[in-house]
């Protein structure tokens, strides 16, 4: 069988497990399945292209084990670097204006090195207040998660605050 099959053949069945994800129900495991059909999809895209590009420099397609090998491993590495960037932007994507509430005593501002919790879909984050902030988050009251901060934690804000209100208006403060 052609390798030209293989990776048309590794490319639709990744748009079809990106189908899955699009149209199924959400009992299904979304992340891993977006993961899997991205991977799927750019594995074979890359791997055509690079097979493609090889025929072009070398005039004629791969015809040795170690080009074969170098083509398949060269496009793995760029469809799993692919899908694992897609996945880490869309959780970060998920989690801006969720609504939490906070569990540590406080939420501390960001650049002290502290730290605060906060439950949010039965996960708990990492938080920190921008520095501009009026009121401080304390146990018990609902925050929004506003992006990802400096330190890898997420920025929130008192829900239904000053602060809130201009964040939702798009009063950016510097």
């Amino acid at each position: 069988m052609p390798t030209d099959t293989l990776y048309l053949g590794a490319f639709l069945i990744g748009v079809a497990l990106l189908a899955v994800v699009a149209f199924a129900t959400p009992r299904l495991n979304r992340p891993l399945l977006l993961w899997m059909g991205t991977s799927l999809s750019a594995l074979g895209l890359s791997a055509l292209s690079l097979q493609i590009d090889y025929g072009r420099r070398y005039a004629h397609p791969p015809n040795t084990p170690a080009a074969h090998l170098t083509i398949v491993l060269s496009a793995l590495a760029m469809s799993l670097a692919a899908a694992t960037l897609l996945i880490v932007s869309l959780k970060s994507a998920d989690r801006q204006s969720g609504v939490g509430t906070v569990t540590s005593a406080f939420v501390p501002l960001s650049g002290t090195g502290l730290t605060g919790r906060v439950q949010l879909d039965r996960q708990s984050l990492t938080v920190t207040c921008p520095p501009w902030v009026l009121e401080r988050p304390r146990r018990g009251d609902k925050v929004r998660c506003i992006g990802p901060g400096l330190g890898g934690e997420y920025l929130v804000v008192l829900k239904d605050s000053d602060d809130d209100q201009r964040w939702q208006r798009g009063e950016r403060p510097k």
